[in-house]
């Protein structure tokens, strides 16, 4: 993901929007990697040492999983902390699972269950979207969001795209099928105004922006039959207010315990 020193208004409100997607899917995907920390297995076909390879997506091993999971963690608490010294904020997110080594933390405890795991995030991206929009008003925001984006992004595409936390939806019917499966999506390390919005009911491009912020007039629906330019569906000027609103789907999560 391109990082940039400079943010103007609009790439700032898409780098907001997509960590604000990227945070609300941290819970339910720290949880999905821990439950999935064993490789797949191999089942048999029934002939004594011949065994037939599992249909199933390839996983990450063991290790791989459990670095991702406490990378996730680690960042987001430490950003927690540097965001709550800067604000000001008496409050802090309340964690008891991880280990440490000298008040440095390291990761999950070895019991955490994915369960437990996928709480103590919550509690984590609880705090930091409760206070995404202030912290969007100081220095040092945009690279913020950005590495947040990219660290949760880059975990989740190690898994197959249906096996990964939903994405939040435009609370807008799509123009073309009607229903609500608008959703807005980067590809990995894409620059934030690199950005797709499309439905993932119908599979339409409604607009497509290269890094520039300029409309790509060669994206096409996926139904030939329609060749229909996506700028003629959704102006580029109206895409950083859709990205937002997409992402405003994306609740503070409700934790027990813990005052709204």
């Amino acid at each position: 993901m391109t990082i940039t020193e400079t943010y103007d208004s609009d790439a700032l409100a898409l780098a907001s929007a997509r960590a604000r997607i990227a945070l609300g899917s941290a819970a339910e995907l720290v949880e999905f990697v821990l439950m999935h920390r064993v490789p797949g297995r191999v089942a048999s076909d029934g002939q004594p040492g011949v065994p037939m390879e599992s249909r199933t997506a390839a996983m990450p091993v063991n290790a791989v999983a459990l670095d991702d999971a406490d990378e996730i963690v680690v960042t987001l608490l430490e950003w927690a902390h540097r965001w709550r010294t800067r604000l000001g904020i008496v409050q802090r997110p309340l964690i008891r699972s991880l280990r440490y080594t000298y008040q440095v933390p390291l990761g999950f405890r070895p019991e955490t269950t994915p369960a437990g795991a996928r709480e103590s995030v919550e509690h984590l991206t609880y705090w930091l979207l409760l206070h995404h929009d202030t912290i969007g008003r100081h220095v040092g925001a945009g690279a913020y969001f950005n590495l947040v984006a990219a660290l949760i992004e880059r975990v989740a595409n190690r898994f197959p795209a249906d096996s990964r936390p939903p994405r939040p939806h435009w609370q807008r019917q799509c123009p073309i099928c009607g229903r609500e499966g608008v959703t807005a999506a980067w590809a990995p390390e894409a620059d934030v105004r690199d950005v797709r919005v499309w439905c993932e009911s119908c599979s339409t491009v409604l607009v497509s922006t290269s890094a520039d912020g300029d409309i790509r007039p060669s994206e096409r629906l996926t139904r030939s039959r329609d060749h229909v330019n996506p700028g003629d569906i959704l102006p580029a000027r109206k895409l950083v207010s859709v990205v937002r609103q997409i992402a405003a789907g994306t609740t503070v999560p409700r934790i027990e315990g813990v005052p709204a």
